[in-house]
């Protein structure tokens, strides 16, 4: 009797929890909601995009569009690629935006990007790391063989999983050439060397299983996080500023 009876509790007590937590989940998304409202008033349209998570704000991204100015458009595009997870599902609409004809393309990249893509030799060997045989042409390469192992390991673990809802069959390594003049851009953020280029410019030699990714010093670890924390403090910075000077 005296289990009945916990048993019984135990449902009676369940949806009260659930209804709890519920609300904290419709509370919360009032408050975002409150927050990006005020975000889009104010003009303060990074603000606004990093209220959303990172591998979530391209939608966001592309409903600002006629709201942004060049300058704008490409540096947010910069942070909006750097933040996503997962290019592939949304390959053709990432193509169209990187590959707009739209003034202030040099703002995607840095002054030091730009700097040493234009020092590279017309052909360049690149990487890419993926999980799929489907996944082989991709706009996300590099120039780090090691990072495109890392890459390949990591779409067939558990956090590509949560965010497209299925893993890679095996980690694939991908070797490949292309011409500099095709390059998109030359991206360092998050200790990357990223080549972001059109697949169809790309000729690949080979594919391979890719070996176990390297383990990092946690001293290297602590040291990449610091730099990244700094170049989003002068993002954050930059974006201060010309929203002042829309004032």
């Amino acid at each position: 009797m005296t289990g009945q009876i916990h048993q019984l509790t135990g449902q009676l007590a369940t949806p009260s929890v659930e209804i709890t937590a519920s609300e904290e989940k419709a509370e919360k998304q009032k408050k975002f909601e409150e927050i990006r409202a005020k975000k889009l008033l104010e003009g303060n349209y990074l603000g606004y995009l990093i209220t959303f998570e990172s591998h979530e704000q391209l939608q966001p991204f592309i409903d600002l569009i006629p709201r942004l100015t060049d300058q704008e458009y490409w540096r947010y595009l910069r942070e909006v690629w750097t933040g996503a997870e997962v290019i592939l599902p949304d390959k053709e609409i990432w193509l169209r935006l990187l590959q707009w004809n739209r003034p202030g393309r040099e703002h995607l990249m840095t002054g030091a990007e730009r700097a040493a893509l234009a020092a590279m030799t017309q052909e360049i060997k690149i990487w890419r790391g993926c999980g799929h045989k489907s996944a082989v042409r991709g706009l996300s390469w590099t120039l780090d063989r090691d990072r495109a192992a890392f890459f390949a390991d990591y779409s067939c673990g558990p956090r590509r999983q949560l965010l497209v809802g299925q893993t890679g069959v095996e980690p694939i390594l991908v070797e490949a050439t292309c011409r500099t003049e095709n390059v998109l851009a030359y991206l360092t953020a998050r200790m990357e060397a990223e080549i972001v280029i059109n697949p169809a410019h790309v000729s690949v030699l080979r594919t391979c299983r890719a070996p176990a990714p390297k383990k990092k010093d946690p001293l290297e670890i602590k040291r990449d996080l610091d730099e990244e924390t700094a170049e989003i403090s002068a993002l954050l910075n930059q974006s201060q500023t010309i929203l002042a000077k829309k004032k």
